[in-house]
């Protein structure tokens, strides 16, 4: 092996600098930094000054060397400069060894939002890394080590998870409100009866059909075509917003009209109608009214006594 004689201390001072220069490296296989090989040199540097998370993993041992960037990944993991990148993450190698040895035998390695459960801060929690295992090789071109560059996107994930429950549960109820009008339109004793902007009928529920006598035909025809003449005016006035509740009469398909209470549920493009039946209502305030009338005209023509 071709070894030369350097500074024994990387480029960069303090923080991960400082510590990897006052570190014992001859308890280490990789020797005395004075010792250490061009290729090793230039990959420390190169790590200590990066901005970005990296861990350096050299030769047969994988021992480890991290910058700063990478510290908050670690957590609270024990003293792991200088220890082998297996027993740092041992906790997670079932997840990590394969793509490093990989790494070791000359393949690039990169795996996104990797999902692992690690001790890293004393209890096991659910993390994500995305990473990169680049090979780096010696002067004569052997591997020797490889190139950790990791981000965490943990929160990242758990938003976009997060985000993901909540469209779901929205989906959910979506689908459920949607059932629960389905069931209500079908078996709701009140008819309904949806008027577009035109005032033509986009559907009608099977109330409609029960209690007016008409089939699909209905369908397609105006408001007005069924609605009583002397209604239009309050018709039309629900139909704009301008009232919010009301009665009118609507044509039985066998002609004869029928009274109902209108309650307006708006929406964009059409309107519906919620009608009640109040024709034996109506009918029986009218049979009261005429027998007023005609008690008040028996009294009116009663020959008064002597």
């Amino acid at each position: 092996m071709h070894i030369i004689h350097v500074e024994p201390r990387p480029l960069q001072q303090g923080g991960m600098s400082e510590e990897v220069r006052q570190f014992d490296w001859n308890k280490t296989s990789l020797g005395p930094m004075h010792r250490w090989p061009a290729s090793l040199r230039i990959a420390v540097d190169l790590l200590l000054a990066s901005k970005f998370p990296g861990c350096l993993v050299w030769g047969r041992d994988m021992v480890s060397i991290h910058n700063d960037a990478f510290v908050p990944i670690l957590g609270t993991k024990p003293a792991p400069l200088g220890r082998g990148f297996h027993e740092v993450w041992s906790d997670v190698w079932e997840g990590v060894g394969a793509l490093a040895f990989r790494a070791l035998q000359g393949e690039a390695v990169f795996q996104e939002n990797l999902p692992l459960v690690t001790s890293r801060n004393g209890v096991l929690e659910q993390v994500y890394f995305t990473f990169s295992y680049s090979p780096v090789r010696d002067e004569n071109g052997d591997v020797v080590g490889f190139l950790d560059t990791v981000l965490e996107t943990t929160s990242n994930v758990e938003s976009e998870r997060q985000w993901r429950d909540l469209a779901c549960s929205f989906e959910k109820q979506v689908q459920d409100r949607s059932a629960e009008h389905q069931r209500l339109w079908e078996l709701s004793s009140d008819l309904m009866l949806v008027v577009q902007d035109d005032l033509r009928l986009r559907t009608v529920n099977p109330a409609c059909r029960q209690q007016l006598g008409w089939d699909d035909g209905i369908v397609g025809q105006t408001l007005l075509d069924i609605g009583h003449p002397d209604d239009a005016a309050n018709l039309a006035q629900l139909l704009d917003g301008t009232q919010q509740s009301g009665e009118g009469r609507l044509r039985h398909v066998d002609g004869h009209y029928r009274w109902f209470n209108f309650g307006v549920m708006p929406a964009t493009g059409s309107v519906t109608l919620v009608g009640r039946d109040i024709t034996q209502e109506r009918e029986r305030e009218m049979a009261l009214r005429q027998a007023e009338e005609l008690r008040a005209m028996a009294r009116k023509w009663k020959p008064s006594g002597n």
